[in-house]
C-alpha cells in the first residue's frame, strides 16, 4: 500500500517537520535513487504548508544528498551519502554550553555502548596501539604539554576496534564539536594533565584485563572529569 503525505501542524521549526515527512515518504514507499517525487507545489498542497517551507526543506535535503532538484524536471531521490550527513554534523550543532554537554554525553554513550563488543573481541591490536599512544602521552605530560591529536587517536582506536565505521566517524565528528566549544570558550583546556593521562591509562588497563566493571567505571570517570566549564 502506497504511503501518502500527511498534513502537518503549523509549529516551529516547520521546515524540520517537512524534512522529516519527506524522508518518511521516501523510506516507507521504498523509493530508490532516481525515483521522482511530487513537485514542490504538490508537496506544499499535500502537507498543508507554504511553498517557502517546502523549498527550505528541499534545499536542506539536497545538501545531504537525500534529494536532487533537476531544473525543468522536478524532484528526485538523490544518492544519499551517510558520510556526507556525518560530515555536516559538527556544523549543525551550535557548540554552546547545552549542545556541548549533549554532544559529550553522546560520545560517552557511544563508548559505553561499544564496551561489550570491544572487550569480547580480539582487543590485542587495540591494546598495543593504546599503549603506544599512552607512551607518547606520558612524555608530553612530563613536558607539561597536552597534545589533542593523541587524545583523539586514543578514542578513535577504541571505536575502530569494533569495526563500526559509523561509530568511528561519530566519535571523530563529536570531537570536532568539542574543538569548536573550546574555541568558543565554552570549555577550558585540560587543567590537570597528569590526571587526564591517568584516566586514559585506566581505560586501557581495564580493556587489557577484560574487566567490564572497571572499563565502564573508567569511561564514566573520564567523561565526568572533563566536563568542567570554562573559567
Amino acid at each position: 500500500m502506497t504511503r501518502s503525505l500527511r498534513r502537518l501542524e503549523r509549529r516551529p521549526p516547520l521546515s524540520r517537520s517537512v524534512q522529516k515527512e519527506i524522508k518518511a515518504y521516501v523510506v516507507e514507499n521504498g523509493l530508490r535513487p532516481g525515483d521522482q517525487l511530487p513537485s514542490e507545489a504538490k508537496l506544499a498542497e499535500q502537507l498543508g504548508v507554504s511553498r517557502n517551507s517546502v523549498r527550505e526543506a528541499v534545499k536542506s535535503l539536497e545538501t545531504l544528498g537525500f534529494l536532487e532538484a533537476r531544473v525543468g524536471s522536478g524532484l528526485y531521490v538523490g544518492n544519499f551519502s551517510l558520510d556526507l550527513m556525518l560530515d555536516l554534523l559538527p556544523f549543525d550543532i551550535a557548540a554552546d554550553g547545552l549542545d556541548f554537554a549533549q554532544a559529550f554525553s553522546a560520545r560517552q554513550y557511544l563508548e559505553l555502548g561499544m564496551a561489550e563488543d570491544l572487550l569480547d573481541g580480539d582487543r590485542a591490536t587495540a591494546v598495543a596501539q593504546l599503549h603506544e599512544i599512552l607512551a607518547e602521552w606520558k612524555a608530553a605530560t612530563d613536558r607539561n604539554e597536552y597534545l589533542p591529536a593523541l587524545d583523539l587517536s586514543f578514542h578513535q582506536t577504541l571505536s575502530e576496534s569494533v569495526g563500526n565505521h559509523v561509530a568511528s566517524r561519530l566519535v571523530e565528528l563529536l570531537w570536532e564539536v568539542r574543538n569548536r566549544a573550546r574555541a568558543n570558550g565554552v570549555i577550558q583546556a585540560p587543567p590537570d594533565l597528569p590526571a587526564l593521562y591517568r584516566r586514559h591509562l585506566a581505560i586501557a588497563k581495564a580493556l587489557e584485563a577484560r574487566d567490564m566493571p572497571a572499563y565502564r567505571a573508567a569511561i564514566k570517570e573520564h567523561y565526568a572529569d572533563v566536563r568542567a566549564p570554562a573559567r
